[in-house]
């Protein structure tokens, strides 16, 4: 049997839906426990969003990868320029991991399994690696 506390305190506003109510406990700023579970809920998805946010930018750029290495494959080269990635959004401050190719020294942007690489010195052609 839940015990509810006789005291009752000044009315105030539940701060989930901004109705009068009179707490039985000092701490008490929620009318009702639905309205805090609610409340928090609301904080933790504001909190996730730019990790979801990320995150769904990152499948993106896998996608664009993927189809991409999918027509180069289809074409027989290996190489695409910068232009392709443009064209389809790549987003290229998004990423899931980075590292240096051993055998060429050139960095490896990954998102999540394709990554690219820039060749030639002004890097404005790639090639995609497979993870």
């Amino acid at each position: 049997m839940k015990r509810i506390s006789q005291r009752r305190y000044p009315a105030i506003p539940c701060k989930q839906c901004k109705n009068q109510f009179s707490p039985s406990d000092k701490r008490q700023v929620y009318c009702q426990p639905q309205h805090r579970i609610d409340h928090n809920n609301d904080l933790r998805a504001i909190k996730e969003m730019p990790t979801k946010l990320m995150v769904k930018k990152l499948f993106s750029n896998e996608t664009i990868l993927k189809k991409i290495d999918h027509n180069m494959t289809i074409l027989n080269n290996n190489t695409f320029n910068i232009d392709f990635l443009l064209l389809e959004g790549f987003d290229f401050d998004i990423s899931s991991a980075s590292e240096i190719n051993r055998k060429t020294g050139g960095k490896i942007i990954w998102s999540l399994s394709y990554g690219i690489e820039g060749i030639g010195d002004d890097e404005k052609n790639f090639i995609i690696h497979k993870k």
